[in-house]
């Protein structure tokens, strides 16, 4: 099944074919993945959370860097690197420019969360540890 990604530059990029499971490292923590052929510029893997999927139910704390997962019935936390983590509201334009600065980052959409806000403090609360 065909994967079309838009990179920085709005171009369209299509994946048809995809890997044999690959073993790697992150943060001493060894995790096995298909990956997907993209012809790239300037990059030698680019790494989606697509993968995190896997994983179920995620907690990503933005303030404090970390991302909270369960795998093989163990909670692993990985944390970010020395990034500047900030939020700023942005339009089309300065995107672009910083995406040229700075090839990763997050977007969010923060109006579903707020629709959703029930819904995702309830989640939270489940999730609080004991």
């Amino acid at each position: 099944m065909p994967l079309t990604v838009t990179v920085a530059n709005r171009q369209k990029l299509e994946s048809r074919s995809v890997n044999q499971p690959i073993i790697r490292q992150m943060q001493g923590m060894e995790f096995k993945n298909k990956l997907r052929s993209l012809k790239l510029g300037g990059s030698d893997m680019v790494l989606g959370v697509n993968w995190l999927s896997q994983f179920g139910t995620k907690i990503f704390d933005f303030s404090q860097g970390h991302n909270n997962f369960m795998s093989k019935g163990k909670r692993v936390t990985l944390c970010n690197g020395n990034f500047d983590i900030r939020f700023e509201l942005i339009n089309g334009p300065q995107l672009e420019s910083l995406l040229v600065q700075q090839p990763y980052g997050l977007v969010g959409q923060l109006y579903i969360i707020l629709e959703d806000k029930d819904e995702v403090t309830e989640t939270l609360e489940e999730l609080k540890p004991m």
